[in-house]
């Protein structure tokens, strides 16, 4: 008993030394909660204060950016000040840099202070200090260096401005040097100016007629730059002569005089006279008649705006509101203002036929034109526009009755051109109806061409119908000389762009034509003809879809395409859609029953869906048209072959061989015709003849070495297999033969490989 009074006093201990530890822990955990929780609310408070403090700082950091913001003018005044103290720390410590670390060291700095010259140029006060110290400063390092402007890492607009502040704070070579610098990648009108500014401070006047020469090229029509040439030169100096000429085709009347103007932002060089208020009414005229012509429409309405009223109604001024009316595409007053004016010349007529068309009125402007052609007035210009004016309208007809009014003593090179387009329109329409091009268009076309290029040979009309005629005549090395003369005289026209790309095409430079015709794209020339030129050279590069995709195109455009439906035809054909090609094929067919290409298309769809008798009908059609044509006649006998018509067959094929034993296809075809009647000695002679007429042909060396087999004779046979692997490698069917021919051909025959 009292062992149990003594276990429960020991069990009545622990557990009250227990509960004295629970509270205890649980006391200590309450206290550190409370720190924890003060410790949280004085963490809070630091947050909040800190948050405080960043939000000041990113409002005076904003303000900061604001002030020095990327490209601002004080930004890049203090970034050019320390890029230059940068460059002469590092020039002054290296002593054995290369030309080429120099370069790049200045070009940092020259850089920045182009972009601060940016903005100094917008400042109407030039209120950006320190410029000139800044200037000084890199002159400096230049100068120290070796080095010239022209030297650094800068693109065209950063050398124009530092040519600018160069000039400014007085460093002519320096501004000679970036000006030049500035104009390497082509003209840019402010460069030029500033280089021939200082040029012309320099007194460098052999230098200055050079520039001036450059800056005409660009820029033909500038009559400041003209005239200050033309006080240059001497009198027996070509380029003088040239000036007077170009000056007077420009209106110039003798009275202007250069005058320089400008400030720090570009001077320019223009040129000026009298006020036009001062100036004679004839003076006016001309000048707002050089401005019209030049395409400025707006300049020339406002000089003549400044006529009397007596003036404004003359005839002569009428007549140049007319022309500016029709630039601006204000066709109706153009015709109202030219018939006004009751002229009754070339020009007059030609501006009022023009604003008929585009008035929609193209049929009542040919009739206007054929009606003076025909009764009072049959001249060059007057015949051109006509005749061209006609085969627009697709009136070839209509066309070469004018061309047949005007007399040969009077041809121009523009009246040629509208016969060498009626030439190439009805080879064209030759082409769509019987397949092929008659030789003497292709003569005529030759004559048109050599007279246009000996009466102008810097006229590219010539050249263009020189290209046309030799690529008919499959010259494709002189139709190439002759459109790239064509191209370099008139490089964005877009006949020319056309009949290169044609040229590129046949002579397979299938990238070079596509570019071209991109090109041509943007000039919105016929989407019909470039669309057909593409799908041309994707078929020919052997890029079935993209042909396809193309000539489709062409199609939705123009349905009767003759040579794109045919084309179409022939790339359904090479993915053997037979059925396709046969449609497209029979619809040009329907359209032009006399064209045999067409009927050749159609038989070979016909002959892939086994149509024998179609086949044979398209086929017999074409011939009777195209006499002579051994593809024609090779695939005629295998079809009557097919129909069990074998002497018919032979026949054909003896008279195809007849005409051309150099062809390939009549010889293999009459062998196959041998082979199904078992005369093997003659089938194997003829298929000799076949491979010896093309020996690429897998196909004829397929048979002769099956022959060789048929007559035991192994080491032949394998010399034919190994032969067609030469030609493909990856015939397996021929690979396969081979294996079997050696197991069963002598050892020795085995090494004989011939090729």
């Amino acid at each position: 008993m009292g062992f149990v009074v003594e276990t429960t006093q020991v069990v009545i201990g622990v557990y009250g030394f227990l509960i004295v530890a629970y509270v205890s822990a649980f006391m200590r955990q309450k206290s550190a909660r409370k720190k924890a929780a003060a410790m949280r609310h004085e963490l809070d408070s630091m947050a909040s204060a800190f948050n405080e403090v960043h939000r000041e700082l990113s409002t005076m950091n904003d303000g900061i950016d604001s002030v020095l913001e990327e490209g601002g003018p004080v930004h890049d005044r203090l970034a050019a000040h320390t890029a230059l103290e940068s460059a002469e720390r590092i020039i002054g410590r290296q002593d054995n840099l290369s030309v080429g670390g120099l370069c790049e060291i200045v070009t940092h700095p020259a850089r920045l202070l182009a972009r601060a010259m940016e903005h100094h140029e917008s400042e109407s006060e030039g209120s950006l200090i320190g410029m000139g110290t800044l200037t000084h400063r890199l002159a400096g390092i230049l100068d120290e260096s070796g080095i010239r402007p022209d030297d650094l890492g800068l693109n065209s607009s950063e050398f124009e401005r530092l040519g600018c502040l160069f000039e400014e704070h007085g460093g002519l070579d320096n501004a000679r040097d970036a000006y030049e610098a500035s104009l390497r990648e082509g003209h840019r009108y402010d460069g030029m100016s500033g280089l021939l500014r200082v040029l012309r401070s320099m007194g460098s006047g052999s230098d200055l007629v050079e520039a001036l020469e450059s800056h005409i090229v660009a820029e033909p029509d500038e009559i400041a730059a003209l005239v200050e040439q033309l006080s240059l030169l001497p009198e027996s100096d070509a380029r003088s002569r040239r000036n007077k000429k170009r000056l007077s085709s420009l209106g110039w009347d003798g009275e202007t005089e250069i005058e320089l103007i400008g400030s720090l932002g570009g001077l320019r060089a223009r040129a000026t006279g009298p006020s036009m208020t001062e100036v004679s009414p004839s003076v006016k005229i001309n000048r707002a008649a050089s401005r019209i012509d030049s395409g400025k429409p707006d300049e020339g309405l406002e000089i003549l705006d400044m006529l009397s009223m007596e003036d404004r109604s003359s005839p002569g001024v009428l007549f140049l509101r007319a022309k500016a009316s029709h630039l601006k595409g204000d066709h109706e007053l153009a015709l109202k203002l030219v018939r006004r004016s009751n002229i009754d010349s070339d020009d007059a007529i030609l501006l009022e036929v023009s604003a008929m068309v585009y008035m929609g009125e193209a049929e009542s402007a040919l009739k206007r034109l054929t009606n003076r052609v025909y009764n009072d007035r049959c001249t060059p210009a007057l015949c051109e526009a006509s005749a061209k004016l006609a085969i627009a309208m697709g009136l070839l007809e209509v066309a070469w009755k004018v061309l047949d009014e005007c007399e040969e003593d009077a041809l121009t090179i523009g009246v040629l051109d509208a016969r060498a387009m009626a030439l190439v329109h009805k080879a064209d329409t030759q082409r769509n109806q019987s397949g092929s091009v008659p030789t003497n268009i292709v003569s005529d076309l030759e004559e048109c061409g050599r007279k246009m290029v000996g009466m102008d040979r810097e006229d590219h009309r010539g050249w263009l119908t020189a290209s046309i005629a030799q690529r008919m005549n499959s010259n494709l090395e002189d139709a190439e000389t002759c459109i790239v003369r064509a191209r370099r005289i008139a490089e964005r026209e877009p006949r020319v762009l056309i009949e290169e790309a044609r040229v590129r095409i046949d002579r397979m430079e299938f990238g070079e034509a596509r570019s071209v015709l991109m090109e041509c794209d943007k000039l919105r020339a016929d989407k019909v003809e470039i669309g057909f030129l593409n799908g041309l050279s994707y078929a020919r590069e052997g890029r079935i879809e993209d042909a396809e995709r193309r000539f489709a195109s062409v199609l939705e455009l123009d349905p009767s395409h003759v040579s794109a439906r045919l084309n179409l035809a022939s790339v359904y054909l090479s993915r053997n859609q037979y059925s396709e090609a046969a449609n497209h094929a029979m619809v040009a067919v329907e359209a032009h029953p006399d064209n045999p290409s067409a009927m050749r298309r159609a038989s070979e769809a016909m002959i892939g869906l086994s149509e024998w008798s179609k086949a044979i009908e398209l086929l017999e059609r074409s011939l009777s048209i195209d006499q002579g044509h051994v593809p024609s006649m090779t695939r005629l006998s295998s079809c009557l072959l097919r129909t069990g018509r074998g002497e018919q067959a032979e026949e054909m094929l003896n008279e195809a061989i007849r005409i051309d034993p150099s062809q390939s296809g009549p010889w293999s075809c009459r062998g196959s015709l041998y082979l199904e009647f078992n005369r093997i000695a003659e089938a194997t002679s003829d298929l000799e003849k076949a491979w010896e007429c093309d020996p690429r042909r897998s196909d004829v060396l397929m048979m002769l070495a099956e022959l060789e087999e048929r007559t035991g004779d192994f080491r032949a046979a394998s010399i034919r297999w190994r032969q067609v692997l030469d030609l493909d490698p990856t015939d397996q069917h021929a690979r396969s033969r081979l294996e079997i021919v050696r197991a069963r051909t002598p050892e020795e025959a085995e090494r004989i490989h011939l090729r």
